[in-house]
């Protein structure tokens, strides 16, 4: 079998069949590229696929970016080309999904690239089917090692290609992430977790602390070959810190946003309904609510329960000068939630409610309220709804 396959590689045939004839006729197309990335050659069903591959008037081959859509903004090649990649590959790259530039069928292409013998590629390609429901591709090997992580609400963690979820995240491990995640503008020195998680024995500590981190590292990068340096976990000087570049968090983004929307708020620009929308949407819940009692969470959830509160002002303030009184009422309704106990708050969201003739809600949301004050704090409502409904605005 292995000389017949050896003279058959010789001879540019296959079990006595002609190499060229089968990718003539072959369903899917077949382009090869030089070092330098200039087509050189190419089977009938790739122009099926991809158009006419013809020299341009100076005589220039066509190239792997422009037939590709290397590094075109948006595509999943952003920023690199395929003869690039393959460079940094240990063999032939994983199935990458494209979209072609135009308005005929196929509207994007699976390709496979591979090395040749010397310097040349080979890429294979299959059309996009219809109602293909894959996502189109930004693995890890394109944009590097990443993770998406949501901390607002219950933690969740993804890499690019499926999530990390698990019991680990409810258990020592996944609160040694947490407290990274938590305290991830800094190091975090090893004697710190140590005494956070395991404050009886020193020694004992530290040896877990280190192990611990050992674990989550192997959660998080399961691929990861032993002794190599993790993407995410960064040892230096005694510690441990996050490398953030490397995760796409929603806490971050958030922030991101208040501070663009108030920004533009104190301004008078108009996007800052915009910014401060996008951020009180992806307020999903209280920083890390899936730790509920960890005081090391207590600090940064109550800082970020600050800014959705004073982003939501905002958008109410925002919605009221606008006359959209239905909004307004919603942002109160969801900063009320927020602050059970903050009775301006409820004031003003009560006067909303009888503006907007919603009396029935009005009382019961105000006996909610007076319970609610009388049981915790022995103090009744300084107002009633008849003097609120007579000045609104007192």
């Amino acid at each position: 079998m292995d000389a017949l396959a050896t003279d058959s590689a010789q001879s540019g045939a296959w079990f006595g069949l002609d190499g060229a004839k089968v990718l003539a006729h072959a369903p899917f197309g077949v382009l090869v590229f030089d070092r330098w990335g200039r087509l050189i050659g190419h089977n009938s069903a790739s122009e099926q696929l991809l158009g006419p591959l013809r020299e341009d008037r100076h005589g220039e081959p066509p190239r792997c970016c422009e037939l590709l859509g290397c590094r075109r903004p948006g595509s999943a090649l952003e920023g690199r080309c395929v003869l690039e990649l393959l460079r940094d590959a240990d063999g032939a790259l994983p199935e990458i999904r494209i979209d072609l530039a135009r308005d005929s069928e196929p509207g994007a292409v699976w390709i496979t690239v591979a090395p040749l013998h010397g310097s040349e590629v080979v890429v294979t390609l299959r059309p996009g089917e219809y109602g293909d429901r894959r996502r189109r591709t930004n693995p890890h090997w394109i944009s590097g090692t990443r993770l998406t992580v949501a901390v607002l609400g219950r933690t969740a963690i993804a890499s690019a290609e499926t999530p990390l979820e698990g019991q680990w995240l409810q258990q020592r491990p996944g609160q040694v992430f947490k407290y990274l995640l938590a305290h991830r503008d800094r190091l975090v020195p090893i004697d710190e977790l140590a005494e956070t998680f395991w404050p009886a024995g020193v020694d004992a500590a530290l040896h877990n602390a280190h192990y611990f981190v050992h674990v989550v590292r192997n959660h998080l990068e399961p691929g990861r070959r032993k002794r190599t340096a993790s993407a995410f976990i960064v040892a230096e000087s005694g510690g441990y810190r996050l490398d953030t570049t490397r995760m796409e968090i929603d806490v971050d983004r958030f922030e991101s946003l208040v501070s663009a929307g108030l920004a533009a708020g104190a301004r008078g620009d108009a996007g800052a309904q915009a910014s401060l929308s996008a951020a009180a949407e992806l307020y999903r819940g209280d920083f890390m609510a899936d730790e509920p009692y960890s005081e090391w969470a207590f600090a940064e959830r109550d800082r970020l329960r600050s800014l959705v509160a004073e982003a939501l002002r905002t958008l109410a303030g925002l919605a009221s000068r606008a006359h959209d009184l239905d909004a307004a009422a919603a942002h109160l309704g969801r900063l009320a939630e927020l602050e059970p106990f903050d009775v301006p708050v409820h004031r003003e969201l009560l006067a909303l409610q009888l503006r907007r003739g919603r009396h029935s809600e009005a009382k019961r949301h105000y006996f909610s309220l007076r319970m609610r004050m009388r049981q915790h704090f022995g103090e009744d409502l300084d107002f009633t709804l008849t003097e609120l409904l007579a000045h609104p605005g007192a």
